[in-house]
């Protein structure tokens, strides 16, 4: 019959910690506990894996991981990442509060239609909503700061972890003077567009990233330039 082994995952905030610091007695300070608590919990990592995880370099003193080591650290750098997004999330169920993040420039296509709902059901005390970018939505929502997030993005690329589900589409508009060919054309496209030098808005916006990846997947480096978080300014360019 085989043994059962239990792990505390303190042993791997501890194990941590102690490579970070490179000192038992501060990282036994950090988590207000006695020095031979954290030797106790690296013996026991040890005696389970049966290998060594550091040792002691001789001139500088300083913890030197072995292979194992550096396996075990990357594997409790997640193990660690995971147990504080469910601590979080689980956290933000208990108090009926959902984080929702929204770009900015889809706020105005998406938002009035999910916020109609929220208030007939009485439920926007409950929700917690941001605008950002991008990439800092996705980033957001994998660090387990948002719940979920709606995003305007071309790329079918985007990271595994991620649940990604479609939404409508809708058409985004190149504003040019009313001299310009490309107002005078019967359907331009997009490639005879970038032909042209453009004012953009900046990351936070969509409109952006959309540009790139259109331009990226034509293979035609356009012309910027400059950017603005003003669409007023970008607006009034035109004329």
């Amino acid at each position: 019959m085989e043994a059962t082994f239990f792990m505390n995952i303190k042993d791997l905030y501890y194990f941590q910690r102690l490579i970070s610091t490179q000192s038992y007695t501060q990282t036994a300070a950090d988590f207000h506990v006695s020095q031979p608590t954290i030797s106790q919990a690296i013996k026991r990592l040890e005696r389970h894996f049966q290998v060594t995880l550091f040792f002691r370099q001789a001139k500088t003193k300083a913890l030197v991981l072995t292979p194992s080591g550096q396996q075990l650290l990357l594997a409790a750098n997640d193990i660690i990442n995971n147990w504080q997004h469910v601590n979080e999330s689980i956290s933000h169920l208990r108090q009926h509060t959902l984080r929702f993040g929204i770009e900015p420039s889809v706020s105005e296509h998406y938002l009035p239609a999910l916020t109609k709902p929220i208030i007939e059901q009485d439920l926007l005390s409950s929700v917690h909503t941001v605008e950002m970018g991008a990439n800092q939505l996705v980033k957001q929502v994998l660090a387990g700061q948002l719940d979920l997030a709606i995003s305007g993005n071309l790329d079918q690329t985007l990271d595994e972890r991620l649940a990604v589900t479609p939404l409508r589409p809708f058409k985004f508009r190149i504003l040019a003077n009313v001299a310009h060919p490309l107002a005078k054309a019967e359907h331009p496209t997009f490639a005879e567009a970038l032909k042209s030098p453009f004012v953009l808005l900046n990351a936070t916006y969509l409109n952006k990233l959309v540009f790139r990846q259109l331009a990226e997947q034509l293979s035609i480096e356009p012309q910027v330039l400059f950017e603005s978080d003003s669409s007023t300014l970008i607006k009034g360019l035109r004329d």
